[in-house]
């Protein structure tokens, strides 16, 4: 993400990407590495606002770095679904500066992320939130994840929440979710194979009905 709208003479494509279509938004590839992988860039004056982030980088499989370095606004963002589906090569990423809180759906937002080792979902606002699921789903190579902060209480579904994530070790603490309007938790944490404990008290699941 650039600050200024200005396209590189050396730029292989660029198009129009403002939601009105009036050049405030420009995208652009580049081949800084000469290797027919390209860089993608979205620039604009500003902090550039999202209207959805839906399957926003769905697929960047050759993706091994995202820099939203301050400049993004996702305050408008309804849904983050599938947003970093199959980034498998990303070898990390700041949302720190991400404002979640009119998010409804986080489901298969990182899943088949598998080469990430850290998440800090610390500043998450998912107040809003009603799903949940396959939203770690084989991220394979995650063995640190804070998610201290969530807001459980709209949520409906953790179907495959943590699915797959193999190197997750130690104590997985949820004691804090509320999961009181959750109906299924089917295969939420199958295949964590290097958890030693889970630490799931507090839990009121009386209308879970999936397990």
């Amino acid at each position: 993400f650039m600050p200024t709208i200005d396209v590189p003479s050396s730029a292989i494509e660029a198009w129009d990407a403002s939601l009105k279509k009036d050049g405030s938004v420009m995208a652009y590839t580049l081949d800084n590495d000469s290797n027919n992988l390209y860089e993608l860039y979205i620039a604009g004056y500003g902090k550039i606002k999202l209207s959805e982030a839906d399957s926003l980088f769905y697929n960047f499989s050759n993706t091994v770095t995202l820099d939203f370095d301050n400049l993004v606004n996702t305050s408008s963002v309804t849904t983050m679904e599938n947003m970093f589906f199959n980034c498998s090569k990303l070898e990390s990423l700041n949302l720190t500066n991400f404002d979640t809180s009119n998010v409804t759906s986080m489901k298969w937002m990182f899943q088949s992320c598998s080469n990430i080792e850290k998440l800090d979902l610390s500043n998450f606002n998912t107040s809003k939130v009603l799903l949940l699921s396959v939203m770690f789903e084989d991220c394979s190579s995650l063995d640190n994840i804070n998610l201290s902060n969530f807001d459980t209480s709209k949520v409906v579904s953790m179907e495959r929440m943590f699915n797959g994530c193999i190197k997750l070790h130690g104590t997985l603490d949820l004691s804090h979710f509320n999961v009181s309007n959750v109906t299924s938790m089917r295969l939420m944490f199958s295949d964590c194979s290097s958890l030693e404990s889970l630490k799931l008290n507090n839990w009121n699941a009386e209308k879970l009905t999936n397990v």
